[in-house]
């Protein structure tokens, strides 16, 4: 009687299983983007890399978030994915949501920033969705990550590693985090360019309009990031750096690299990051140095495979040369304005000694 009462518990088991595997299956998995017309080209790469490493027979609906995105941008878009029967594609203009709202922007961000806090209200039948930034490349099948039980968490997303090293060595970010935030710890802080939103249970106690009040009460130092940790503190399920494994900017302060100061968070989480280095499963150009500005930057090769196979790749190689004119321009203008400087402080030199050689000289 007992062998029968296991046989059963693992059949049990088994079925059950089976049911939940063929059940996520047949649930489509939904992404939200937020894109401008300057970044289409760059997030038709995004996109190659997310349609090579999915599962075909996984249904992935796309909502493109945008106000501006031209008709051929989008016919183009359309066409990339057109091939891929599993894949669909939607724009949704989300200007009037924004009209009469006083959004602060910083740093190299956009206004597209705060377009994720609208994803309550425009999926509100929607149990979860899966939001990406733009500049991310996909090495992996996101539907696992898709699948992920968050446990009745708010939302999942990997630790800030940035905010967590900069917590460590800077007296008002240790300072904001812990009085504004409400952050005690230095790994607390998640990094909003990959998460998985439970709507569900987000939907029962804020809505976008409630999230867009709060955006306008105060300066927000990396606006709608610090208001997702604010509100959803505590109730966050941390993903794995690998998930959103940020790139190495190089130079950008005194020379230095980014994993200079990452090596300032606490041990555990750096040893995570550098072990997502070896396979990172979604790679987040987060910074000033992106590949299409910087072609040998961290990462740039996993960026130059998708982009060969984009649509924009000439787009993307010209607008590349045009910037890298413009920095080249920069450095010489900057470059020009040191050596005035320095011709004027010897001129000024000279004649001060002139002056003085004279003056004793009578």
């Amino acid at each position: 009687m007992k062998s029968f009462k296991i046989i059963f518990l693992f059949y049990y088991i088994l079925f059950h299983f089976i049911s939940t595997i063929k059940s996520n299956l047949n649930d489509p998995v939904l992404i939200v983007l937020a894109v401008n017309n300057y970044y289409v080209p760059y997030v038709s790469v995004m996109i190659e890399s997310l349609i090579y490493n999915s599962n075909r027979k996984r249904s992935y609906k796309l909502f493109i978030l945008n106000t501006n995105i031209s008709l051929k941008n989008k016919e183009n878009l359309k066409h990339q994915i057109k091939k891929n029967k599993n894949f669909s594609i939607d724009f949704i203009n989300v200007y009037k949501f924004l009209e009469n709202k006083n959004l602060k922007i910083f740093y190299h961000l956009t206004i597209e920033t705060y377009f994720r806090f609208l994803i309550f209200d425009l999926f509100p039948n929607s149990e979860k969705v899966l939001y990406l930034d733009s500049d991310l490349i996909i090495n992996v099948d996101v539907s696992i990550l898709y699948d992920i039980n968050i446990k009745g968490k708010y939302l999942a997303a990997s630790k800030d590693i940035d905010t967590a090293g900069s917590f460590n060595y800077q007296f008002e970010k240790r300072k904001y985090i812990k009085d504004v935030i409400g952050y005690n710890a230095s790994d607390e802080y998640f990094q909003a360019g990959v998460i998985l939103f439970n709507v569900r249970k987000i939907r029962k106690k804020f809505s976008s309009e409630v999230l867009f009040y709060i955006a306008q009460a105060r300066k927000w130092e990396l606006m709608d990031q610090d208001i997702l940790n604010f509100l959803f503190k505590g109730n966050i399920y941390y993903l794995n750096q690998k998930w959103n494994c940020l790139m190495n900017w190089v130079g950008l302060i005194k020379n230095r690299c980014r994993i200079d100061y990452l090596k300032l968070a606490p041990k555990e989480l750096f040893n995570e990051y550098l072990e997502a280095r070896k396979n990172p499963l979604i790679i987040h150009y987060a910074g000033n140095q992106k590949p299409w500005e910087t072609p040998n930057c961290d990462f740039s090769n996993y960026f130059w495979k998708y982009a060969n196979k984009s649509i924009y790749i000439n787009q993307i190689i010209k607008q590349n040369k045009k910037n890298n004119k413009k920095k080249i321009f920069k450095l010489i203008l900057k470059n020009i304005k040191f050596k005035l400087r320095i011709i004027f402080i010897i001129n000024s030199i000279i004649y001060l000694i002139c002056k003085t050689i004279n003056y004793f000289g009578n």
